[in-house]
């Protein structure tokens, strides 16, 4: 796979997407045709807990037609390279796309097999006079390159395939040349042309050889223009053939194909919303219980519950009437994980007390976990999550140390803990991916990163950071201090949230100041730390009604194996009482105001309002709101800018 680093499979460049090699275009193929535990055990993710809040989520986005996962798997890299820059190799699968090239001597147009491996022309004609045909030419490099199109189709539900230039160009075909069937780069007899007349569609001109008939992609523009406004049952029979989706899938074996009602976009093959990976994030915490032994539990799971995929079939008494059988093929290797976690001896008649209470333990477990939805399994990892930051735990994957600042008149008041994190282990999922965000639609269609039960494509992270627990009493106060302006201020941040791509997760004024003080602070520490601001991001934890609000800001250098401590030295009380008071003294000012200090709405559906990117706006890969990135921010809500509020910090 060239240089495409592993990390990149679980996000920009995941299965389903088009990735651009030295010699041509591929789309990468769905997970579960190059992920696999017999040919590298040792890149599996043995986190029971993560692989069931995920397995959970999949089943639901799926419709339950992918019922169960075998569990995490990082993609395959180069033992060769340092963890620094992992790199992916030839066994992540893919399928050229698109099967349309064109020539860059030449200018022929024509069509390859996904499996072709053929880079240079060898087309028998040449359109320009004088010109020697590239199939004449000796030796072969002296051709030229067959180069992908620009463009490709794709629809709202995520199908994606190449646009019919065939079809499209014999519309104004005339004679012999519209039975033309060989588009192999010898026999093919259409030209694609780059002039610079006209607008860009109309500077883009396809020739054909036998009639000598030449047209431009000016066509498809008035086409796809006639189809947004509601005039695709008025088009030419040809063309709506030529603009209705086919259902191709090109990233599953054999493209299987599915039926779709949609009509095509023309799109470059680059153009972002081509691809948008939906991905997960989970910190993998000590659990302190049956879950952390070295065992395979999966694969205890599934001989406890015979295998099966629907849990719902089988009642608590199937499965301990397993245990007697289970135990006797796995009784060693439980006995030896147990003696590992106790790290020490334990006699024979209490180990084989243990082994049944973990065998009971595991079954309780998962039958309360399928009674749970995906959204109360994610809630409940989140606030163990949340737990965890606020204890002193010491583990080979996790550091955390809360750090006494009640002797802080400044951060006491605020904050209930305050909780330094020298590691952090980040478990990084690909869920799979869409290709539209469309507020018109109930439902936008997702495709899951495999298309049948397999090993889910995820990355490890190692970072550090510096956790806040806010006290909930004061943000409270300050609400009810503000009361008009909340109420107000909650039903604007709803209206505009329901009316854009944002209603599936609104947000309250009340997460807004922890959102715009997270932003802020994540922008003084890319000073104070050395750290660029691109290697910062945040995790909110928002759980209203226990009362609980915390903020984890930390490092996310993907590929590395932590870092130096520049974060997390920086949560010491005086150090980070110094850092905030200097934040809000720079977010008195902004380059922008006084447009930004009195916005009533800015960023995308106006769900901010005095933020931009001159004070509260950060890359969108440091902050967490989706899918509307530096949204919910309000620098007016953390400082006095012109007393229409009392700020949280005075």
């Amino acid at each position: 796979m060239g240089d495409l680093r592993s990390n990149q499979l679980i996000g920009t460049f995941g299965p389903g997407s088009v990735y651009d090699l030295v010699d041509y275009s591929v789309v990468i193929a769905s997970a579960d045709q190059w992920l696999n535990q017999r040919f590298a055990p040792d890149l599996v993710i043995n986190d029971i807990e993560i692989k069931e809040v995920v397995q959970k989520r999949l089943k639901e986005l799926t419709d339950f037609n992918i019922p169960f996962i075998y569990g995490l798997m990082m993609p395959p890299y180069s033992r060769d390279d340092s963890d620094e820059h992992e790199t992916a190799i030839g066994s992540v699968r893919a399928y050229r796309f698109p099967i349309y090239h064109r020539c860059s001597r030449c200018r022929v147009l024509c069509r390859l097999k996904d499996t072709s491996t053929e880079t240079r022309c060898s087309h028998n004609h040449s359109n320009i006079s004088g010109m020697e045909p590239c199939g004449s030419i000796k030796p072969d490099w002296k051709r030229g390159k067959l180069e992908p199109v620009r463009f490709i189709t794709k629809c709202e539900d995520g199908h994606l395939q190449d646009f019919n230039w065939i079809a499209f160009k014999q519309l104004t075909c005339t004679g012999e040349c519209k039975k033309h069937d060989r588009w192999g780069s010898p026999e093919s007899i259409y030209y694609l042309n780059e002039t610079s007349q006209g607008d860009f569609f109309n500077s883009i001109k396809i020739q054909c050889r036998i009639c000598k008939n030449q047209s431009s992609l000016g066509k498809i523009k008035e086409t796809i223009s006639s189809i947004n406004n509601g005039g695709y049952e008025k088009l030419d029979p040809e063309l709506k053939r030529i603009f209705s989706c086919n259902g191709w899938r090109p990233w599953l074996k054999d493209n299987k194909t599915e039926s779709c009602s949609r009509t095509l976009d023309f799109v470059p093959r680059g153009q972002s919303n081509v691809y948008i990976p939906i991905r997960e994030s989970y910190i993998s915490i000590p659990k302190n219980n049956f879950t952390d032994f070295d065992l395979d539990h999966q694969g205890i799971i599934q001989q406890l519950f015979h295998e099966q995929d629907d849990l719902n079939e089988f009642s608590r008494e199937d499965a301990y009437n397993q245990i007697p059988i289970v135990k006797r093929f796995y009784k060693e290797d439980i006995s030896q994980a147990i003696s590992s976690y106790h790290d020490q001896s334990i006699s024979t008649e209490h180990l084989d007390k243990k082994i049944d209470e973990y065998l009971e333990d595991l079954i309780e477990w998962k039958i309360c976990n399928e009674e749970i939805t995906a959204d109360e399994i994610e809630v409940k990892y989140k606030f163990n999550e949340f737990r965890s930051l606020t204890t002193k735990l010491l583990s080979d994957e996790f550091i955390c140390e809360p750090i006494n600042h009640h002797e802080n008149d400044f951060l006491s008041v605020k904050f209930n803990s305050i909780s330094k994190i020298e590691k952090l282990k980040i478990v990084n999922v690909l869920l799979g991916f869409q290709r539209s965000f469309n507020i018109d639609d109930e439902k936008i269609k997702f495709h899951p990163s495999i298309n049948k039960p397999s090993y889910l494509p995820a990355s490890i992270s190692w970072g550090e950071g510096i956790f806040l627990e806010f006290n909930f009493s004061e943000i409270d106060k300050w609400a009810s201090l503000n009361k008009d302006f909340v109420e107000t201020r909650n039903q604007v941040l709803n209206n505009r949230s329901k009316g854009s791509l944002q209603l599936r997760d609104v947000k309250n004024i009340n997460y807004s100041l922890v959102h715009s003080f997270s932003h802020m602070l994540m922008k003084q520490l890319a000073y104070e730390s050395g750290f660029s601001v691109t290697e910062l991001t945040e995790k909110i934890y928002f759980f209203e009604d226990d009362q609980k609000v915390g903020l984890l800001i930390h490092t996310t250098s993907g590929d590395s194996q932590c870092s130096m401590g520049g974060l997390s030295d920086l949560a010491d009380p005086n150090k980070l009482e110094n850092i905030i008071k200097r934040a809000l003294t720079t977010n008195l000012s902004c380059s922008n105001d006084p447009l930004c200090a009195d916005s009533h709405g800015q960023g995308t559906s106006s769900l901010s309002h005095a933020a931009c990117f001159g004070c509260l706006m950060l890359p969108e890969i440091c902050c967490e709101v989706r899918p509307i990135k530096n949204s919910y921010l309000d620098r007016n809500l953390l400082v006095d800018l012109h007393g229409s509020v009392k700020s949280f910090f005075e």
